[in-house]
């Protein structure tokens, strides 16, 4: 199980579904990645696909056929990475993977929102002066080194083949960062 938070969150976010899904008979490895502006591809993919292989070789008791990576927000996004590189399903709630959707539909904005700086600014904060907008392409910006001819690969839609891994997206009605109907 992957947190959400581009800069903040740890684990103990997600305690009340890591206890739900215990008790309802998951084995559940909650893992903290780094935070940073690498993106999904960065710093926190190689924590949670290391965090992957830990697991694989635990010495918990458990199916090791049967594992899936699941990611609430930044966390999806991340878990959508590791299941396209480790081949192992994907539970993704709130992901962020239309890069170039995303910055297409919020390009009223302009391209300068790299240059804000939310450093020691936590999402409540964020989300109460309603900057989740400006903060998500600022991150996708740094992502893309400010390339935006970047972002149609960068994104883990161009990534996905028929042999990808199961995996199951969950967006609410008020987000924009899934599109319709994937390729």
């Amino acid at each position: 199980m992957l947190h959400g938070g581009w800069l903040e969150g740890d684990k103990n976010g997600e305690t009340v579904l890591a206890e739900r899904l215990c008790k309802s008979g998951f084995l559940v490895l909650a893992a903290n990645y780094r935070l940073d502006r690498t993106g999904p591809n960065g710093r926190a993919l190689t924590d949670a696909v290391a965090a992957l292989r830990w697991l694989r070789g635990s010495d918990f008791d458990f199916d090791r056929a049967r594992i899936a990576v699941l990611g609430i927000g930044t966390g999806g996004t991340v878990a959508i990475e590791v299941g396209l590189q480790q081949g192992v399903p994907v539970v993704a709630w709130s992901p962020l993977i239309d890069f170039k959707g995303f910055m297409d539909s919020s390009a009223t904005l302009g391209d300068s929102d790299h240059l804000r700086d939310y450093h020691g600014i936590s999402w409540e904060m964020i989300k109460d002066a309603g900057e989740q907008v400006p903060f998500l392409r600022g991150v996708i910006l740094a992502m893309v080194a400010n390339n935006l001819s970047l972002l149609a690969s960068t994104s883990p839609l161009s990534r996905v083949t028929p042999k990808a891994a199961p995996a199951l997206l969950f967006n609410s009605t008020n987000e924009k960062s899934l599109p319709a109907a994937l390729p």
